[in-house]
């Protein structure tokens, strides 16, 4: 199996599960995005203040102090008693302890959206489709890496594609390469998510510690929750859950009366949270959104391309065959454009991948469009074209003509379809119609040449009007 099938037959199996994914991330991606820009205090990361600090500054101001929470968004949330008769629950300052506002909740829509991308609202089965669905994007994306490596094998070819290829093909390329690393990120956090969804990992291994080994281990930007004591009696305690410990704080002094740090599945389970979400910064929030846009993009346009390279039509044997071998679906387009005008002047023809050719009684003509991949090379699917034709017999009579449609930016321009030609006027079977012709970067005048050449050789009229596909 190819890279190239491969990576189409991910994307197929994952359609659905990948395009509702993608759809459902974006909305979340906009709303976390929005959500993080609005004007509430933070705490900063570089912030000095620390938690017994913190834990005075609040209760030196109010009443009664039950908890407080730093969310995803860095935003400081708390439980307060005020005074007599006046209860808070919202935002509060980190610095000073003001009051900002209520808790945002969020709206019903988005609870909706969240609970599908989670699980397609499906409780445990959904969970398990979306793990297979995290684990076969990423292997998706790896498999495009390749592609993409492939194609673009050195400096001058990367370069050239921004002038030669259209803008679709650009996107899903470098736009699927550049968007890599977070997919990637999103696939892996998605997984491990998932498996704790599923209870598969959970703090056991946690274990005590006797002394600090993290001198930021009480600054408030690590803070996480905190607990307040009911009362002020002496067995009492702050119960406090930092990014990486969990301890307790005796009321008298807020000195560490036990400390135990947090496993490494902890860290990771908070790692990927951040992660997939983007609550910690707005720029990485950004760019999950983007990247969840690109993806719905990626799907779309892959299974565009794929309708073109894998076209295939059930007809009886013919006597004109058109042989394609196309990487990005443009040379396949020409060549059923080529169909359908040699089909208006009664001449049927079949259309075919190159590697699918073989032979049958009664080939008369064959056409090749031949587009060259990379640094000469030949396409995926017109690779085995020396295979497909070791299934002509020697005596057997065939013309060819031979068309290559490449680009000059490139040093082996229409490279391989050179290679074809020289190879056909080895074979015996082979008898050459037509001269070669090369076209540079789609030129319809060009490929009007070859049209006209072609309608002399089989002995027709030259149309009236040129079938051309619309390029995007």
């Amino acid at each position: 199996m190819n890279r190239r099938f491969l990576h189409f037959l991910l994307g197929a199996t994952l359609f659905l599960n990948l395009f509702f994914a993608s759809v459902t991330g974006a909305i979340l991606g906009i709303y976390i995005s929005y959500h993080g820009l609005r004007d509430i205090p933070s705490v900063s990361e570089n912030s000095k203040q620390t938690i017994p600090e913190l834990i005075d500054l609040f209760e030196n101001k109010y009443a009664k102090v039950y908890d407080l929470k730093i969310n995803g968004y860095n935003h400081l949330e708390g439980t307060i008693d005020a005074h007599e008769d006046v209860f808070l629950e919202g935002y509060f300052h980190p610095e000073t302890a003001e009051f900002i506002g209520p808790l945002i909740l969020d709206p019903p829509l988005i609870k909706t959206v969240t609970s599908f991308h989670r699980s397609l609202l499906v409780g445990d089965i959904g969970r398990a489709i979306m793990l297979i669905t995290a684990l076969l994007t990423g292997f998706l994306a790896i498999t495009g890496l390749f592609l993409w490596l492939k194609k673009y094998s050195n400096v001058q070819i990367l370069k050239n594609s921004f002038y030669t290829e259209r803008k679709s093909n650009l996107v899903h390329g470098h736009g699927g390469f550049m968007a890599l690393i977070p997919i990637l990120l999103l696939c892996l956090s998605g997984v491990i998510l998932s498996l704790e969804g599923f209870g598969l990992i959970d703090d056991q291994f946690n274990h005590n510690v006797k002394s600090k080994t993290d001198k930021n281990y009480q600054l408030v930007s690590n803070l996480k929750e905190i607990y307040f004591p009911f009362t002020e009696d002496i067995g009492e305690v702050y119960e406090v859950k930092t990014k990486n410990y969990q301890y307790k704080l005796t009321v008298q002094n807020k000195k560490i009366q036990s400390e135990i740090i947090s496993s490494r599945f902890d860290k990771i389970t908070m790692w990927s949270k951040s992660i997939h979400t983007g609550k910690s910064s707005s720029i990485w929030s950004f760019t999950l959104t983007a990247t969840a846009i690109l993806s719905i993009y990626f799907i779309i346009s892959g299974f565009n391309f794929s309708k073109w390279r894998w076209k295939i039509k059930l007809k009886k044997p013919h006597s004109y065959q058109i042989l394609y071998a196309s990487e990005n679906g443009s040379t396949t387009q020409i060549a059923y454009s080529f169909a359908r005008q040699l089909k208006r002047q009664n001449i049927k023809v079949k259309v075919i991948a190159l590697n699918s050719f073989k032979f049958h009684e009664g080939i008369k003509h064959i056409w090749i469009f031949a587009a060259t991949y990379g640094n000469g090379e030949a396409p995926e699917n017109g690779s085995d074209f020396e295979k497909a034709f070791l299934t002509i017999p020697e005596k057997a009579k065939i013309t060819y003509s031979v068309v290559g449609f490449g680009s000059k930016f490139y040093p082996k321009f229409c490279q391989f379809a050179k290679d074809i030609d020289s190879r056909l006027q080895l074979q015996t079977w082979a008898i050459k119609k037509t001269d070669l012709h090369l076209i540079n970067q789609r030129s319809k005048s060009e490929y009007i040449i070859f049209l006209k050449d072609c309608y002399r050789s089989i002995k027709l009229d030259f149309p009236k009007i040129i079938d051309w596909p619309s390029w995007d």
